[in-house]
């Protein structure tokens, strides 16, 4: 396929950028810990309406929210109930696979996000910069779109960017040579740490492939919204590449399309799990 480099390599590189998250200072000063600033995050989110302008000291505050469910929690938190597999993008991570992205000819057209939580990614791209974004829950979208008020942030399953819309229904899977409704496809730029897990939600059943983990599902149709020469810049699971002949159909199919210019094999990115991960890099044939 292509280069896999080593977590060695990926360690060096990293280090160039390693950055220090500043939420601590925050916590230590008004908070007990980053459950209870997340719950004053999402207090503050819930009182205003989506088109408010924030300040500058209000954008930095909410864009402090790590999810719900975090390793900072409140004792006797119902832990599944409130997101305990969201893992957020370090800041770092995201400025480094930006970097990486220009580094392999990003043209600073259209960036779709398309898993974005608080949109992280957006924050080492310009202003002006066409940006689209999906993010299912609504707190973390509010965010998004009030940090980032000239970005188009979806408050959808990524699968609904693939399925019609007719009279307010989402009826079927688009077909034909348009694969989305997007207006700002084609997109130069396709970056971000889709979820993990079973394909199965309240759109997966529209589609016939069994992409089997959402992961896959994320990879193979990103590529579809891409323009020839467009990147995909994803942190994902390691098994889509370390798993030898598994998803050899699936791994076929994106070959046809894209080629693997760059990969890197992870040192552990999250401090609430230890899973491996992988930086992919694909061009679009």
């Amino acid at each position: 396929m292509s280069i896999l480099s080593t977590a060695a390599n990926i360690t060096q590189l990293l280090s160039l950028f390693n950055g220090v998250e500043d939420s601590n200072f925050v916590i230590q000063q008004k908070y007990a810990n980053q459950y209870e600033m997340n719950l004053a995050i999402e207090s503050f989110i819930n009182s205003i309406p989506t088109d408010y302008k924030v300040s500058n000291l209000e954008r930095e505050f909410i864009l402090k929210y790590t999810g719900k469910g975090q390793q900072f929690k409140k004792e006797g938190a119902d832990l599944a109930s409130k997101g305990l597999f969201e893992f957020y993008t370090p800041h770092y991570l995201c400025e480094l696979m930006v970097k990486l992205a220009y580094h392999y000819g990003y043209d600073n057209g259209p960036v779709l996000e398309p898993s974005c939580s608080v949109g992280r990614f957006f924050e080492y791209l310009s202003p002006d910069i066409k940006k689209v974004g999906f993010e299912l829950d609504k707190t973390t979208s509010k965010i998004a779109q009030l940090a980032y008020p000239n970005a188009t942030i979806h408050n959808l399953y990524y699968e609904q960017a693939f399925i019609n819309n007719e009279r307010g229904r989402w009826n079927k899977a688009i077909t034909g040579k348009t694969p989305t409704w997007l207006e700002q496809y084609p997109f130069s730029l396709i970056i971000g740490n889709p979820p993990y897990g079973k394909h199965s939600n309240l759109y997966s059943g529209y589609f016939r492939k069994n992409y089997m983990q959402v992961e896959f599902f994320f990879l193979l149709k990103s590529i579809d919204l891409l323009k020839s020469g467009g990147l995909l810049i994803f942190l994902t699971a390691s098994n889509w590449l370390r798993n030898g002949n598994s998803y050899q159909e699936l791994k076929k199919e994106l070959l046809e399309k894209a080629d693997l210019i760059d990969a890197y094999r992870t040192p552990s990115v999250f401090e609430a799990t230890k899973s491996p991960t992988d930086i992919l890099i694909y061009r679009k044939k």
